[in-house]
């Protein structure tokens, strides 16, 4: 037990020395090889250079860090919003469907009763005459007759 807690430890450290130490020791590096490049430049280039750096650091990345959630929230609306459409989609086809359907039924409907009508006034189509007995004449010009 006590072999597999020591092993437990040196992998931790060495996990440790890879992952963390070691990154941190490089960027360390890093900015003391630029400080040094720098320092060897004339006067004009080096306030420039630290002016570019402390700009981003001081200002761009507080920035960057600031407007990350509002990012992550605006791509998490426009995948809200592509499933409401899907879902919206769906929904207007079927209405769609539905209304074609109902629109179908009617224009059945109104056929069957346009026949029943038909028929209807088919049947007694000679008493139309007498419809017309009570209707005033008109003359020849087109005027009624008093």
């Amino acid at each position: 037990m006590a072999a597999q807690q020591r092993d437990a430890r040196t992998q931790h450290r060495r996990e440790t020395f890879l992952w963390i130490i070691l990154p941190f020791a490089g960027g360390g590096l890093l900015i003391a090889a630029g400080v040094v490049v720098a320092m060897l430049l004339p006067r004009r280039l080096q306030v420039s250079l630290l002016a570019d750096f402390l700009l981003t650091i001081l200002v761009l990345c507080p920035v960057v860090l600031c407007l990350l959630p509002l990012c992550i929230l605006l791509v998490t609306a426009v995948f809200g919003m592509n499933r409401v459409h899907n879902n919206t989609a769906k929904l207007m086809g079927r209405a769609e469907n539905y209304s074609e359907t109902v629109s179908n039924r009617a224009i059945q409907t109104m056929d069957t009763v346009s026949r029943k009508s038909i028929g209807f006034n088919a049947r007694f189509a000679y008493l139309d005459k007498l419809w017309g007995l009570f209707d005033r004449k008109e003359d020849e010009d087109g005027r009624h007759n008093p």
